[in-house]
């Protein structure tokens, strides 16, 4: 007949068996939250994880080229597009970056180029600014897909964008209406589509079809 001892030697492996068990299962939970915070949607550490453009698909790379949650890496990193076959599009240093930053802090609310280059169906481009209200550091990216529309995804460093609720106006946009929600986004579609204030979307500059693109998608009516 078993003794007392038994007994007692059996609930303690069995409750260390569960405590062992129970951990494994967090740390798997954890771990799986960590590789996958958007399940079913593409994992492989690009940006763009549910904005569509044309395939292309931006990344934060570390010295040797791969995707990364920061693009540093002692300076040698930085952030690159590749098409949807995987070739590179385009590259730009976080050395690049870091002085686009630096600009950006200087002057908040307004984007400054970080770089541009070609698309699979399109030019792109890519900002940074810094938060009119709270200084915060946000990139945008812009460029074509194969239908020939434009559009803008806003992230902050190398965080993945995933499903959001509401539209892409910029965070320093929020909370206006009328013509002060018109201003401040035709200055940001200015931006982007090469256009300059003085001159306006008729300027040699400027890609008339980007910048009213680019207000369709804020959902704001265009002036006369």
């Amino acid at each position: 007949m078993p003794s007392q001892k038994y007994y007692r030697l059996r609930l303690k492996t069995l409750l260390l068996t569960l405590v062992i068990v129970t951990a494994m299962l967090v740390i798997g939970v954890v771990v799986v939250s960590a590789v996958d915070p958007f399940p079913g949607l593409p994992n492989d550490g690009r940006i763009n994880v549910v904005h569509h453009f044309g395939g292309d698909a931006l990344y934060c790379v570390d010295a040797n080229g791969n995707p990364t949650d920061q693009f540093s890496d002692g300076n040698l990193g930085g952030i690159k597009l590749l098409s949807i076959s995987g070739q590179q599009l385009w590259f730009v240093s976080a050395a690049d970056i870091e002085a686009a930053i630096a600009i950006a802090q200087t002057t908040p609310g307004l984007g400054v180029e970080v770089f541009s280059g070609p698309g699979t169906y399109g030019p792109s481009y890519l900002y940074v600014f810094a938060d009119l209200i709270s200084g915060e550091i946000k990139f945008q990216f812009t460029a074509f897909d194969e239908w020939g529309k434009t559009n803008t995804m806003e992230f902050k460093f190398c965080e993945p964008v995933g499903p959001i609720s509401g539209g892409e106006v910029p965070s320093t946009c929020e909370g206006l209406t009328g013509e002060e929600l018109f201003d401040c986004a035709s200055n940001f579609c200015l931006i982007v589509s090469d256009c300059v204030r003085e001159a306006g979307p008729g300027a040699s500059e400027c890609i008339p079809d980007v910048y009213y693109a680019c207000l369709e998608d804020f959902d704001v009516d265009t002036k006369s």
